[in-house]
Formats: structure tokens, C-alpha cells, sequence
């Protein structure tokens, strides 16, 4: 069984378990791209993250990957109560 980041385990602490070995696993965002791809992949973001932070660069027409990273970040952080 693949840890999906940022999943509480049974204590109700945050588990970050490192990358995805499942090609078909649902924490992996098949369509990011650049440095929200490789976050992605490593475990560090989950596939909520980035879906989170494409649609918000997107809908004020942010292009930078470093803006999308941060906010991609932010989700993560909200998310896992940071």
C-alpha cells in the first residue's frame, strides 16, 4: 500500500510517505507539469495541491512555475492544518 502525502494515520498525525510507486496511484496529478510535477512526484504534494494551484494560476494568468509552487505550497499547508 503507496502513502498518499499529508494523509492522517490511525494516531491522527500527518504521514508523508515519499513517492507514489503506483503509476495508476490517485495521489499522482497526471497533468502537472514542471516543479509542480516533480513535488508532485517526490510526495511532497499531493494531486488536490496541485489541481488546487493550476486553477488558481489559471484564472489570473500566473505563468511562473515558482508562483505555482508557492501556491501549491499554501494548499498543502491549509490542508494539513500548518
Amino acid at each position: 500500500m503507496t502513502t498518499v502525502p499529508g494523509h492522517l494515520d490511525d494516531d491522527g498525525d500527518a504521514e508523508f510517505g515519499g513517492p507514489p510507486t503506483d503509476p495508476f496511484d490517485p495521489s499522482l496529478a497526471i497533468a502537472a507539469r514542471g516543479l509542480l510535477a516533480e513535488f508532485n512526484r517526490a510526495g511532497v504534494l499531493a494531486s488536490a495541491d496541485v489541481h488546487v494551484a493550476t486553477r488558481m494560476a489559471g484564472l489570473v494568468r500566473e505563468p511562473r512555475d515558482g508562483v505555482r509552487l508557492a501556491l501549491a505550497l499554501a494548499v498543502r499547508a491549509l490542508r494539513t492544518g500548518s
